[in-house]
């Protein structure tokens, strides 16, 4: 299976919301991901396509993470969820420390080792990530509403880590870039384009022991107490409703699903699974929770 980075180049705004309009959140969830390339694979080859990525996920074949941000070859991943003896003694620094969403892969010894210095890393990733931006627009009822976006600053963006073996797949990512990531992309939010890199940053993907997750995901039933034992996570709540014309005549919101937020840590990796989250409608709703685990390189404790 090969294994690649995907850069994504958001030339405009992009509306990546936490449950509301004005939102303006800079990262996208592996789950919305998958489900905008099974949009992408449903118009070009029909539901044969859909059951054809839910059959590699499955089968090991297909797996990405989360969309996270990079600064021109700096590759940004969840902070991990680790408990860390850091060296400071001022309180404030300490906060800041504990506030940190996202680190520099490269600093990831450092800061398991409790030596990062967090006010430069938190400075960094503010100026040079982009910044939020609340536009307003006008409804057709002439009554205005508020959308919440994210501007990228030039030099940076979001990068995919995909791990594949049907190439198709890239396709899918290109229309995604057309057709934009995210909410109002009919105003022209979310488009970007795609650039392919070197994985070698990534040089501890999927391994024997102690590990992050790189995006959401979720144990199989079976996987689960095996799992949980040792376990440092926190679970995020996904919902919404199902945008098929297929599905009901009426909107409905597809059943409530938990997840293990990237940056939980775990003993070893696990399958996960991708879910079926439907609510009676006419047929499947796929959640996507099959993460790709990165290496921590230290001993649990």
């Amino acid at each position: 299976m090969r294994t690649i980075l995907l850069r994504l180049h958001f030339s405009d705004p992009v509306h990546l919301g936490e449950g509301t309009l004005s939102d303006a959140a800079r990262t996208a969830g592996a789950d919305t991901l998958f489900s905008g390339l099974c949009v992408q694979a449903l118009r070009t080859n029909g539901s044969a396509a859909i059951d054809h990525m839910v059959s590699a996920v499955r089968g090991g074949t297909l797996r990405l993470s989360d969309a996270l941000p990079y600064i021109g070859e700096t590759y940004y991943i969840p902070k991990p969820l680790l408990r860390i003896q850091t060296q400071e003694s001022d309180s404030l620094r300490k906060k800041i420390f504990k506030k940190l969403s996202y680190i520099p892969l490269d600093k990831l010894p450092a800061y398991c080792a409790g030596t990062l210095e967090p006010e430069a890393e938190a400075e960094n990733f503010r100026e040079l990530v982009g910044k939020g931006d609340v536009r307003t627009q006008v409804h057709v009822s002439g009554d205005p509403f508020y959308v919440g976006t994210f501007r990228f600053a030039p030099n940076a963006g979001l990068y995919v880590v995909l791990q594949y073996e049907d190439s198709s797949v890239l396709k899918l990512f290109r229309a995604l870039g057309y057709s934009g990531l995210g909410g109002k992309r009919s105003s022209g939010f979310g488009k970007f384009e795609v650039e392919e890199a070197s994985a070698e940053h990534f040089a501890d993907l999927n391994p024997q022991g102690r590990c992050m997750n790189l995006s959401l995901g979720m144990a199989q039933d079976a996987e689960l107490p095996h799992v949980l034992q040792g376990a440092s996570y926190l679970l995020k709540r996904r919902t919404g409703f199902v945008y098929s014309e297929d599905y009901s005549e009426t909107p409905r919101r597809k059943r409530d699903f938990y997840a293990f937020v990237a940056g939980s840590v775990f003993r070893a990796p696990f399958a996960g699974d991708v879910f079926d989250v439907a609510n009676g409608g006419a047929h499947p709703v796929w959640r996507y929770a099959a993460p790709i685990f990165l290496g921590l390189g230290v001993a649990e404790g």
